[in-house]
């Protein structure tokens, strides 16, 4: 490997570094690896609180279709709306 990097470092006229150098200290690190798991924890959360809506629209829409359902059947029978198809 080391001799891999000599000739890559002649050909382009450098040597080329072994490894690259951290770009922060552990505490930098944590405390964003810190802040990230806060922000995917409140979207997760706020998706759980979509989710909760939707479900209780959706049960919402449901009953009130059925609703409607039974009120159309009680005002055009079914006899009656098949004379119109």
């Amino acid at each position: 490997m080391e001799e891999m990097r000599n000739m890559i470092g002649r050909r382009q006229g450098e040597s080329t570094p072994k490894s690259r150098p951290w770009s922060g200290t552990v505490d930098t690190i944590k405390s964003n690896n810190d802040e990230l798991v806060r922000s995917v924890q409140m979207i997760a959360s706020e998706a759980d609180q979509g989710l909760a809506r939707a479900m209780s629209n959706q049960d919402d829409l449901q009953t009130r279709l059925k609703e409607m359902a039974t009120e159309l059947a009680e005002v055009y029978p079914i006899r009656y709306l098949a004379t119109l198809a």
